[in-house]
């Protein structure tokens, strides 16, 4: 099966946000709407749990994705409203046209530039898997393929040892 239709897909790293001198635990948890403030506490360090809070309580409030957010601002909600599962440029995209109908939305080349050169909320893609090459069902056959091949081959040099006969059927030599 190959990956070559498999779009990359980004989320908030942790880890990036560390190379960055960032901290994923503030970032998020300064996206907490005031009800789940107080949760804060509870929450500390368990970004897993961080994710879930946000998403089911935060992320539906009316003002908490707004059109007048810039746009790193949008993605990086949208990413946590999204319990921080990767997501692809074109579905980043099409929830950017929802959120900002009618104001300006960065198209997919554009978002994958911001989103590579972040070095402030910890974009990053996910790894691309390795493209995979498609075994034969039947890998037994493939050696009686290889060996059929090879009693073909060898048909075919034994043949020039044979006598062949001419157009008026006179035997001729071939060695």
């Amino acid at each position: 099966m190959q990956h070559a239709d498999i779009e990359p897909r980004y989320h908030i790293d942790p880890e990036r946000s560390k190379e960055i001198n960032r901290s994923f635990m503030v970032l998020a948890s300064s996206r907490l709407c005031p009800e789940c403030q107080g949760k804060v506490e509870l929450i500390e360090g368990n970004e897993v749990e961080l994710g879930r809070v946000i998403g089911e309580c935060c992320a539906k409030k009316l003002d908490y994705i707004g059109p007048r957010l810039p746009v790193m601002e949008t993605l990086f909600r949208l990413m946590l409203a999204n319990s921080n599962e990767p997501l692809t440029l074109r579905e980043l995209n099409q929830q950017l046209r929802d959120i900002r109908a009618g104001n300006f939305v960065p198209s997919v080349d554009v978002l994958q530039h911001l989103l590579e050169h972040d070095v402030y909320y910890g974009f990053k893609q996910i790894p691309m898997p390795e493209a995979e090459i498609p075994l034969e069902e039947d890998s037994d056959n493939v050696d009686g393929e290889y060996d059929d091949m090879i009693m073909h081959l060898d048909d075919i040099e034994g043949q020039g040892d044979e006598e062949v006969e001419n157009e008026e059927g006179d035997e001729i030599d071939t060695d």
